[in-house]
């Protein structure tokens, strides 16, 4: 055992191989019920990893070749994230950190952090990756990529369920700026004055 700067690590990636072998049986077996229920009858891990886990093992078999190369979109995901906030020479700067220097590793700001979590197959480096793209399709257009957001939404809040107080916030901020445009630079210079 070695100390861990936020406590010990859980291997509930056991727990998930488990549930995906379950589901993978049922649908050889034919049985639909068991499918849907998912290997338990309440959800306390996160549903969406074992559903994606199974989808690994039909492409991939008992390998998690789909799963790092899901998180191989992650640096361009990144990098679009970075250049909606910054200019586009401090949001390369901003990836190349996130890639090569684990500074903010146990802030969850590396890339290295990511690969670790999928090695151990926590739902956490896919269901961010999820919830980042979709952020940076919020941030950048809203209205003209609509259901692409909300689908990236959606997946993230079925691999990491406490997301969906996050993006619920969010949505609750954008509405009410969409309604009463208090979030406009009108506002704030008058507010100011």
């Amino acid at each position: 055992y070695y100390f861990y700067f936020f406590g010990f690590e859980g291997g509930d990636g056991s727990n998930y191989i488990n549930y995906a072998s379950i589901l993978f049986q049922s649908i050889i077996s034919g049985n639909i019920e068991n499918f849907f229920r998912a290997g338990e009858d309440i959800f306390y891990f996160t549903p969406g990893l074992r559903f994606f886990l199974l989808l690994n093992q039909i492409i991939s078999g008992d390998f998690y070749y789909f799963y790092f190369f899901v998180l191989f979109f992650l640096p361009k995901i990144i990098l679009n994230f970075a250049n909606s906030q910054f200019d586009y020479k401090i949001a390369y700067w901003v990836t190349i950190s996130f890639l090569l220097v684990p500074i903010f590793h146990h802030l969850g700001f590396s890339y290295y952090q990511f690969i670790r979590h999928a090695y151990r197959l926590f739902p956490e480096a896919i269901g961010y990756m999820f919830f980042i793209s979709a952020l940076s399709l919020f941030l950048t257009s809203f209205e003209k990529n609509y259901l692409k957001m909300n689908l990236f939404f959606a997946i993230s809040v079925f691999l990491r369920p406490n997301l969906v107080i996050s993006i619920f916030v969010i949505m609750l901020i954008k509405t009410i700026d969409k309604r009463v445009n208090i979030f406009s630079i009108k506002n704030f210079t008058a507010l100011s004055l």
